[in-house]
């Protein structure tokens, strides 16, 4: 059964009766191989090969988001960060509004490995306004605020060093409470003066 929806599956998007397939990954049946073999290469960790795989696809169809955001993500696999980037941007202004999210979390992520905390921190908090439950974006956005703080502000001063021998500072602090406790105890309270109003 498994085997007969594949063949359907190869069938409908050879022939194009599916619609989207030409639209999708460009006029050629060529390309939409040339497309996975680019996606195969990077998930077996030949991120390099997908690279040249992916550049070649984009010389053929400069203006295809699908093969862009493989494109940058093969960037960003590689190291490649700013060429990364600078897709992603793009794609900011092209891609459907449910891979938004990705995308700022990818830009976050970018951000955030270049040491520009104050970017990641906004790329990672516009990420949790669409999507508020997302754990990694969390992580990522403390982590963010953190090199933020780092590399924004100058260390915080160091505490002051600790007395020798800490027993007589605490001895004398424990003095000092026992006699205000007494002298509060022994104190009448307050007059209060009450005027009453005839009314």
């Amino acid at each position: 059964m498994v085997k007969i929806i594949v063949r359907l599956a190869i069938f409908f998007v050879i022939t194009g009766s599916l619609g989207g397939a030409s639209m999708v990954y460009g006029e050629s049946v060529a390309q939409y191989w040339t497309f996975q073999k680019g996606t195969n290469l990077e998930s077996d960790g030949r991120v390099k090969d997908a690279v040249a795989v992916f550049e070649k696809l984009l010389a053929d169809d400069p203006g295809n988001p699908i093969i862009q955001r493989r494109m940058a993500d093969a960037y960003y696999s590689n190291g490649q960060y700013s060429n990364a980037r600078t897709i992603y941007e793009g794609l900011l202004k092209r891609v459907p509004k449910s891979q938004l999210p990705d995308i700022w979390y990818n830009l976050g992520n970018i951000a955030f490995k270049t040491n520009h905390g104050d970017a990641a921190v906004n790329w990672y908090r516009k990420c949790l306004l669409v999507r508020p439950n997302d754990q990694q974006s969390k992580t990522n956005l403390e982590l963010a605020q953190n090199l933020s703080r780092s590399s924004d502000s100058p260390p915080p001063p160091s505490p002051p060093p600790l007395p020798a021998d800490p027993s007589p500072t605490l001895s004398s602090l424990d003095q000092r409470e026992r006699e205000s406790r007494q002298q509060r105890r022994h104190t009448p309270p307050p007059k209060q003066n009450r005027v009453e109003k005839d009314w």
